[in-house]
């Protein structure tokens, strides 16, 4: 049965494929746009004030309806309401209480959830860290004292959530990071905690995890693909049955065991391992499973010797019922139950799914089966016969960019500050679209403005590029921090992109990068930058001349960019081959935009124009407090505030007023966008922790 609110990856191609059809022309700023839209002095096209059907879209051919039929919805011009709840995913460890309740899931994008209906529906839990980095622990004295590695930092809840205490495990610094990638609770002994860091280092509680011993080394497999939940989550540690018995672990490519409390680890064997299917049999603690690529190997000795089931291919997954009535594990693409202890299995392919399962649990012997996968929870009450959307309550609140696109008004994408990734709605936000790729901290899309087919995606790793409209995406870089980036609007060949000199994936100093080949070469374009722990955070070339680029720096000296400073502003007069301080008094900027007639700059102590091609800069009556965001469609312009105070313009930002509330703000976030939709009809908001807002605009 396929689930009611997620069709996959077939779904994404078939809105977000659609983008290339109403793209503008493809290699020149002089060619028409898309019909009902003309090309203005900054080289991007607008709607014209004939928006007639007659008119095409030069080398496409493209009708203006290209953008497909879907109609702006009812809003209100006064104040914001929430679009759409954007779904959440990327549920990686699934763990539960005596008979599924509690049930918890911990999520590489989005945190911890809860279920108190055994997986039927979700409740956020307020964490500080959205990523999960490990199996989530339960106490088996009590199932609300819950352990997580958060963001690699070891917690633990005495309430089944918040608050949390914050262990002596794992650690996460501007200057590097020792992460939490396993952990266990022994069965017999809710005091006996286990801990393995990124590092194979193991570790020992015998008091809850208020203190740790360093016990044996492990030689792991070290990642290689990044911060990736297809091999970071592979790390399975799989605590003794009872006291001074073996303990086993997996990193995806071997399997150990230990025989002293971890002391000392011996290597069993090295093989390609479903690390997520490393399950010992409830009422045989002898009995334990474990995936590989060509089958379920199975041990009745606690890992000595091993024997090969020919079950499936590709086994990544497994879980027994609580009382060992019957089994399930799963490959990619189909799910094996065994009623008879493993002897047999029936096998039930996913009829609803492209990508991995990757978490999955069972309790009882009525058939309940509960299993995750990128875009929420499924689950079962016939032991996988078939299946409903579980995902009621599950979103991703972690909203930090907005990205309308430039021709198709009902079109946009948001994406997420932590791992969620892009999202894209047809309909104004009224559903979304999980795009099926993983990225990490996306902090700008922005859009090619000489063809809007093109899309860049820059996040905290690497610089991302679909040449299809988003149907399919390639890494174009990938070695640092990034944060800004710009296109030269008269010539798209030319790109610019800012990297940040602290936290994880960090440049040796913040600096700037040019490509004029499409972003196929780099070098280095900091010329007159200082070395600096800051980012380089946001690039915009002058309207109408792009020998003219402004630079906004801010905070960086941490992950989240909560503390340090920027170094103010920079000025370019030769397209960003070298650099000089900006007339710009302000340190922190979060934002610089084209205005009519110049340029704003959003930063620490309100708005600031220029229009003299950024030698001076007047500060703006109105907007006022830390400012993070702003846009213009003509003379409308809209500025938002770390407060969640939104001010407009309707002459070109000469005069200001406040917008009614309805934004929910969230203060401790540095990170959220506002921008305007196509045909300035629509504005969309993103703030980190609250989600995506919307409003209409009339004049």
């Amino acid at each position: 049965m396929r689930p009611s609110t997620h069709s996959g990856m077939i779904a994404v191609i078939a809105i977000v494929a659609g983008i290339a059809g109403c793209s503008g022309p493809d290699d020149s700023t002089t060619q028409p746009c898309a019909g009902g839209y003309e090309r203005r002095d900054d080289g991007n096209c607008y709607p014209s004030a004939d928006t007639g059907d007659s008119q095409d879209t030069g080398d496409t051919g493209e009708p203006a309806d290209s953008c497909g039929d879907a109609g702006p919805p009812e809003l209100s011009d006064s104040s914001w309401t929430e679009a759409a709840k954007v779904p959440g995913g990327g549920i990686l460890s699934l763990v539960q209480g005596p008979g599924g309740v509690p049930m918890y899931a911990g999520s590489l994008n989005s945190g911890l959830w809860s279920s108190d209906d055994r997986g039927e529906s979700w409740m956020r839990q307020l964490v500080q860290g959205t990523h999960t980095l490990a199996d989530l622990a339960v106490s088996p004295d009590d199932p609300e004292v819950i352990y997580r590695s958060e963001g690699g930092v070891l917690k633990r809840s005495e309430t089944g959530g918040s608050p949390w205490t914050t262990l002596p495990l794992g650690y996460v610094t501007p200057e590097g990071a020792a992460s939490v990638f396993a952990l266990a609770v022994t069965p017999h002994d809710a005091s006996r905690v286990y801990g393995v860091l990124d590092s194979g280092q193991t570790y020992v509680s015998t008091d809850a995890g208020d203190t740790f011993t360093e016990m044996g080394q492990l030689a792991v497999m070290l990642m290689t693909g990044g911060l990736d939940p297809y091999n970071s989550h592979a790390w399975t540690l799989l605590p003794e049955a009872s006291p001074g018995g073996r303990v086993s672990f997996t990193d995806g490519e071997s399997f150990y065991t230990s025989d002293d409390g971890l002391a000392t680890w011996q290597s069993r064997f090295t093989s390609a391992l479903g690390g997520h299917s490393l399950r010992r049999n409830p009422t045989n603690p002898d009995h334990l499973l474990i995936g590989a690529n060509d089958g379920l190997l199975e041990s009745f000795d606690e890992g000595d010797t091993w024997t090969l089931r020919d079950v499936g291919a590709g086994i990544a997954l497994a879980a027994w019922a609580e009382d060992g009535s019957w089994l399930a594990v799963a490959s990619a693409d189909t799910l094996y139950v065994s009623e008879d202890g493993g002897a047999t299995f029936i096998g039930r392919p996913f009829d609803w799914i492209e990508t991995k399962a990757l978490a999955i649990v069972g309790a009882g012997a009525d058939g309940r089966l509960v299993m995750s996968w990128d875009n929420g929870v499924v689950v079962s009450d016939d032991r996988g016969q078939t299946w409903t959307d579980s995902s009621t309550g599950l979103v991703d609140p972690g909203m930090s960019v907005a990205a309308p696109h430039p021709l198709c008004p009902n079109r946009v994408y948001v994406a997420s500050r932590c791992s969620g990734g892009v999202y894209a709605s047809d309909d104004y936000g009224t559903s979304w679209t999980h795009v099926d790729r993983y990225f990490h901290y996306v902090m700008g899309i922005h859009y090619d403005p000489s063809d809007p087919s093109t899309v860049w995606a820059v996040s905290d790793d690497r610089l991302d590029v679909s040449r299809d409209g988003g149907a399919s995406w390639e890494i174009s870089w990938m070695i640092y921090h990034f944060h800004g980036f710009a296109i030269d609007p008269g010539d798209s060949q030319t790109l610019l992109l800012g990297s940040v000199g602290s936290g994880n994936w960090a440049d040796t100093s913040m600096r700037v990068y040019a490509s004029t080949d499409g972003g196929e070469t780099w070098v280095d374009s900091s010329d007159g930058l200082p070395t600096s722990t800051a980012s380089a955070h946001t690039i915009a070339y002058w309207p109408g001349n792009s020998d003219v680029v402004l630079l906004g720096t801010y905070k960086g000296e941490d992950p989240s960019h909560f503390s340090g400073d920027g170094e103010g502003a920079f000025l370019s007069t030769d397209g960003g081959a070298t650099w000089t301080a900006a007339a710009l008094p302000a340190v922190n900027i979060a934002w610089v935009s084209p205005c009519p007639g110049g340029m704003v700059a959003t930063t620490e102590d309100g708005l600031y124009r220029s229009l003299d091609e950024g030698v001076s800069w007047q500060r703006l009556d109105g907007p006022e407090g830390f400012l993070l965001s702003a846009d213009f469609h003509g003379d409308l312009g809209l500025v938002l505030g770390q407060d969640g105070r939104v001010w407009r313009t309707d002459d070109g930002g000469d005069t200001w007023r406040q917008l009614d509330d309805g934004l929910s703000a969230n203060p401790t976030s540095f990170l959220a966008q506002i921008a305007i939709g196509a045909d300035g009809s629509t504005a969309w908001a993103t703030v980190f922790e609250q989600g995506v807002y919307r409003i209409g605009l009339t004049d």
